[in-house]
């Protein structure tokens, strides 16, 4: 019975196949799409024309598994950084901005600035990184129409667009990136004032159905109850609940305390009791829901 060859040369095959994966991605980066050849991809893999083809069928097909190479690589990072991360709004476009940075940086210290996203930056090329990033942000609804942080995905791409093929400036680098992150953070206390002024707004509607016997006003209330508790939601996602609640019911509670007695002439009286319990209500339905999502 003949023996096994060895595990170095049972590995030869994989080892052949991502050089040619890296010789591939890096003459793409120096040399572009159209003047790409496989005898040059071949030459920088040091392998023959014979052993490119044994591993892949043409040079569409190379081309093709390259992107697919780099792309995964890249999405592995991203995703790396959103377990690592505490979930929230906006949280893969923040990983997608820092993964973008760091890889550049990366390849600038390594000097193979050719094996790098910018390697998308060509036009026949770059519907690849479109499918994958539309196939991303599907699994990340709530960002794709969001237009902050639409904006920091344009920044990280256009500084790829500009760093691409000449030296990094590191002050031109820090701020870009700066920029790039801040517009990721969504200001929580944004929702938290919507949440404050709707849940106002509601109560005082909910005064004015006199005793939910209007029904537009009722209406109005239920309404603007409804809107209150998903901002409130939001604010949640990076507000600890306690701070959150803190604010929105003492803040909340107050005013509509002032609009009853300014407004109304009235007190805390039995539509405004309902309305503060509506509010515990969805305060207590939130809290249960974000428990059983962390769990």
């Amino acid at each position: 019975m003949p023996e096994s060859p060895p595990r170095s040369r049972r590995k030869a095959p994989d080892t052949v196949r991502q050089a040619l994966l890296h010789a591939t991605a890096h003459t793409l980066g120096q040399n572009g799409l159209a003047a790409l050849t496989v005898q040059d991809v071949a030459d920088a893999a040091g392998v023959s024309k014979g052993a490119l083809f044994h591993h892949f069928g043409s040079k569409q097909d190379l081309i093709e598994a390259t992107l697919t190479s780099l792309i995964a690589d890249f999405e592995d990072r991203v995703r790396e950084v959103l377990r690592q991360s505490p979930p929230r709004h906006g949280g893969f476009s923040r990983a997608y901005v820092q993964v973008n940075f760091e890889h550049l940086l990366q390849q600038e210290q390594i000097n193979d600035i050719g094996l790098t996203m910018g390697n998308m930056l060509e036009p026949a090329l770059l519907v690849y990184w479109r499918t994958w990033l539309r196939g991303m942000l599907a699994e990340f609804p709530d960002e794709a129409c969001d237009p902050r942080l639409y904006a920091a995905r344009c920044v990280a791409d256009g500084y790829w667009a500009t760093a691409y093929g000449r030296p990094l400036d590191e002050n031109e680098r820090q701020n870009a990136q700066a920029m790039a992150l801040e517009e990721t953070a969504m200001n929580p206390y944004f929702y938290l004032a919507g949440a404050i002024v709707l849940e106002v707004i509601a109560t005082s509607l909910l005064k004015a159905s006199e005793g939910m016997t209007r029904l537009g006003p009722t209406l109005g209330a239920l309404a603007g109850y409804g809107v209150c508790f998903y901002l409130l939601s939001l604010t949640m996602k990076s507000i600890p609940t306690g701070i959150a609640y803190a604010i929105w019911s003492g803040v909340g509670i107050v005013l509509i305390s002032l609009i009853g007695l300014l407004v109304f002439k009235q007190r805390l009286d039995t539509p405004a009791l309902i309305g503060i319990g509506l509010i515990c209500a969805g305060v207590l339905v939130i809290n249960l829901f974000s428990h059983s999502s962390a769990h």
